[in-house]
């Protein structure tokens, strides 16, 4: 019985382990495609902004008169 439960333990810990690895490794290639993604996001803006430099394409939130719906205090419902 003892012996039965220390196989038990021991695959448990060999799976969990396996498990890791492959989350790891799937975060790894998400890390890649993400950057990749969003470097070509920045060549086409950057491309859009030399097309019409009057009319931008990105509108930044630090700009004035950007109303940004999560800056009002949330301390009272939580």
């Amino acid at each position: 019985m003892y012996r039965a439960l220390l196989i038990i333990i021991g695959l448990v810990f060999v799976l969990t382990l396996a498990f890791a690895f492959l989350i790891w490794y799937q975060l790894g290639k998400f890390a890649d495609r993400a950057l990749a993604a969003k470097k070509r996001q920045e060549e086409y803006v950057a491309e859009l902004t030399a097309r019409d430099p009057d009319h931008p394409v990105v509108v930044l939130r630090t700009d004035a008169g950007w109303d940004d719906i999560d800056d009002e205090d949330r301390s009272g419902w939580i």
